[in-house]
Order: structure tokens, then sequence, then C-alpha cells
């Protein structure tokens, strides 16, 4: 049987009004994006930079300011989810379930880094749930958690979609194949983390993940 390729997922990482490039997990280090396709690191001209070349219409929207706790980009990302023709994925680095403004251009994003609420008993068949993670290490604020854990408590909520998100290797092109969390059949998976080239794409199909969540090598030409 033939597998469908995975989607690429443009990554916008919004810090202080701007897409900044990634370099591993230090968040510190995210400069604006600087790269031959964009004149600019505003997220929507970003947007409808890569709309225009690869005719992407999906795309990925972290607020590393919400999700550090140094305020928030709400203004970027009302402006996004108010273009017309684009679907947004978006990490506000919501803590509780409360946290989420509903969009409907905009599927929120539950973050292991930043959410608590596992135990609770809300539905989250509405949300993509990301597994983060530092070499095989869940990052979470829950003492003790592990992937098991949360990915059971996800799953008995109805959790049907999933980012593994590799925070240890964004930005770094060092694509880890086998650290990639096994997908069940029913389950769409994207993942997140150094993806690189269409045989990394290859890999993933193989593997049963859906797409991949991509940009320096967008930035950098060797994807699409």
């Amino acid at each position: 049987m033939t597998r469908r390729q995975p989607l690429i997922v443009p990554v916008l990482d919004i810090k202080g009004g701007d897409v900044v490039a990634a370099t591993g997990g230090d968040r510190k280090k995210y400069k604006p994006v600087r790269a031959p396709i964009f004149t600019s690191s505003d997220p929507v001209s970003i947007v409808k930079r890569y709309n225009a070349l690869f005719n992407f219409n999906l795309f990925y929207v972290a607020d590393l300011d919400a999700i550090t706790g140094n305020g928030d980009n709400s203004k970027s990302i009302s402006q996004l989810l108010g273009m017309a023709g684009y679907k947004f994925l978006i990490d506000g680095g919501y803590k509780k379930l409360s946290d989420i403004q509903h969009h409907h251009r905009g599927t929120p994003i539950i973050a292991t880094e930043t959410f608590m609420q596992w135990d609770s008993s809300e539905s989250l068949s509405g949300t993509l749930v990301s597994i983060d993670t530092n070499g095989e290490n869940l990052i979470s604020p829950v003492p003790n958690a592990t992937v098991k854990q949360i990915l059971q408590k996800a799953r008995r909520r109805g959790a049907k979609r999933f980012i593994h998100l590799k925070l240890d290797v964004v930005g770094t092109e060092n694509f880890a194949q086998n650290l990639l969390i096994p997908p069940q059949e029913d389950e769409e998976w994207f993942a997140g983390g150094g993806v690189r080239s269409q045989s990394d794409l290859q890999t993933l199909a193989a593997t049963g993940y859906a797409g991949a969540l991509v940009a320096t090598a967008l930035y950098k030409g060797s994807l699409p």
C-alpha cells in the first residue's frame, strides 16, 4: 500500500511580535528570522509569502512569550486568525482548558510543556495534544509525569490528534527517527524537530505520521 506523503506544516515561532528562528531549545537565543525567501519577520507577511511560494495554507503558531510567561503575542495571533483562507494550529502556552480561546480558524494545542490539567474529565477531542520532549524525557510542569502517563490520560479524554515536538532538536536538522512516538491506528500525528529532507518525510510516512512541523528546512531551501 502506498503511504501518503506527510503534510508540511510551516512553523511560526512568534516572540516580541516577530517570527523567530529556532536554535535548539534555548529560546533566549532565538532572533527574528532572516532568510532569502522573506523580506520581513512579520507573521502576516511570512504567511502570505509561504502561500505565494508553496501554496501552504495550514500553519503551526507558537506564542513563545506566552509559553515562557513573558507576556503574549495575542495581537499578532489575532491578525493571523483574521486572514481568510488559512488555518492555524495555536500553542498559546495554555495551562488549563479555560485559558483556551476558540477561533473558527484556529485549533488549540494542549502542550505538555505548560498544561497542568491532565486529570480533569473534560474532553480533549477538539484539540491537538503536543507531547514535548527533551531526548527521551517529557517536558512538563507536572512532577514526575511521563510520556506514557500523559498519553494514557489524553487518550482517555478523547484526544485523537497529537504532535511529538522534540524541543532539543528544533532548528538543528538532527532528525531522530528512533525517538519518535509510535502512533496508534486511529490517531493523527505530526512530528516537530529536525525534519530536513524528503527522506525524513518518507520515514515519517512509514512510521505512520500524517505531517511534519518544519521551519529551518524551509528557510534553507532543502524542503519542500
